[in-house]
């Protein structure tokens, strides 16, 4: 009963969303009739193996932890989790919910299942560097490397180097992140009490934390040829999401060169993870035709660019997200017992 009515609740939630989105999809499809249609659906088509790719890393970060999962199995999973992720917004990972509930059914580890998550987006993250990287250097060259993509470069940075110190913490000196959790601890709850909130969190929570990510760090470091299996999947996963673009620009008579294709996806996806909107919608659109237009691409031209890009790789797999709710076991009816 629980779960219908949580169904119930995102299928009305969503609802509100396409209403409030409505002109959006109008925006979508005036851009798309703009284009030609071959070169759009190669795209389409190059952006599906993007999703495969997504879908094997998730599989493949699970193995690193004792989990097994089959292509079938997960699928679900990961477009159920983008489409939570964007109605219910949690620091972009409230779909994790998702994959710990399913393995509580499979009488599975959640902790396991937790870290799982946790190397899937270091993994991903860590990739999009070395683009982020060429993306720099490209700005620097046309000397429009501004405060704000620096600070931005900073903050990608210091998100994705923190999983690597909490990992080599946790492998090598736990004792110190102990003291590094419990210091985030006591000044989440010094917060809530300056602002009168309930305290939520007790204090097992840094327990809970140091051991999730001990035994990552301790899965990677086992498996140092499957973590980089993870990395480098991650790596070919970017490159066919630029590869997309390239094909978009095409299909609106643009040929613009492949360096200029990685610096604006690249600042587009730290806007996506820093970003406090939901997939970074609106802020990653407006900083991809912002740095579009620093190569001199024309901003009505390269908005129309992104917005065909960021409906293949946000909306169309928030509506299969949507179609695979139903599919996943914590939204399927239980079997009544006779």
């Amino acid at each position: 009963m629980i779960r219908k009515t949580i169904y119930f609740i995102l299928v009305i939630i969503f609802g509100i969303f396409l209403y409030f989105s409505r002109h959006d999809v109008v925006t979508i499809s005036e851009a798309i009739r703009q284009g030609k249609t071959i070169w759009i659906l190669v795209a389409l088509l190059v952006e599906m193996l993007y999703f495969i790719l997504y879908i094997n890393i998730f599989r493949k970060a699970f193995e690193l932890v004792g989990l097994k999962r089959t292509f079938l199995e997960i699928s679900p999973l990961v477009f159920g989790a983008f489409f939570v992720n964007i109605l219910a917004p949690a620091t972009g990972h409230a779909g994790t919910i998702l994959f710990a509930d399913d393995s509580k059914r499979r009488s599975e580890s959640v902790g396991k299942t937790v870290v799982g998550v946790f190397i899937t987006f270091f993994a991903i993250y860590l990739a999009l560097v070395a683009f982020l990287i060429i993306g720099v250097i490209n700005l620097r060259i046309i000397g429009e490397l501004g405060f704000g993509e620096i600070m931005a470069s900073i903050i990608y940075l210091a998100i994705t180097l923190a999983p690597i110190l909490a990992l080599w913490a946790g492998h090598f000196r736990p004792s110190a992140l102990r003291k590094i959790l419990n210091f985030i601890f006591n000044a989440q709850q010094w917060l809530k009490n300056v602002f009168r909130k309930t305290k939520t969190k007790s204090k097992s929570w840094v327990d809970e934390s140091l051991s999730e990510i001990i035994e990552a760090a301790e899965s990677a470091a086992k498996n140092p040829k499957k973590s980089a299996q993870l990395v480098l999947i991650a790596v070919i996963s970017h490159f066919i999401n630029i590869i997309c673009l390239l094909f978009i620009f095409f299909s609106i008579g643009i040929k613009i060169k492949y360096g200029i294709v990685i610096t604006g996806y690249a600042f587009g996806e730290i806007t996506r993870v820093i970003s406090p909107q939901p997939e970074g919608v609106g802020t990653v659109e407006l900083t991809m035709v912002f740095i579009f237009s620093m190569f001199s691409i024309s901003t009505l031209l390269a908005t129309t660019a992104v917005i065909i890009y960021r409906a293949m790789n946000v909306w169309v797999p928030m509506f299969i997200g949507f179609l695979s709710l139903r599919t996943i076991k914590s939204f399927k009816s239980e079997p009544q017992k006779s």
